[in-house]
């Protein structure tokens, strides 16, 4: 059950969801942050992994497979606060 307060991707109760997002925020090396899209039903978000160096890499949440054209970058007004790692790994916990 999702806690009062707290987002839809902070409370989604798949771990499974949660280790493979992990995974992808190291693939390309170490992340600076992570944000969620705020727009869909709140089952599987997709996600925009930020790095230190600027790049942006975007991932569908339902198969953690990269997005890549004109849709690879959410719009700013459809994403989450930034996330680091430690906390995304909190939430699997």
């Amino acid at each position: 059950m999702k806690n009062s307060g707290q987002a839809f991707w902070e409370t989604l109760g798949d771990k499974g969801f949660y280790r493979q997002v992990l995974a992808n925020m190291i693939k390309f090396g170490h992340p600076a942050g992570i944000r969620f899209g705020t727009t869909g039903r709140g089952v599987y978000p997709n996600y925009q992994v930020h790095y230190p160096d600027g790049s942006v890499r975007a991932f569908r949440g339902r198969n953690h497979g990269l997005f890549s054209g004109v849709n690879a970058m959410f719009k700013d007004r459809n994403l989450s606060a930034v996330y680091t790692y430690d906390q995304v790994l909190a939430f699997a916990a």
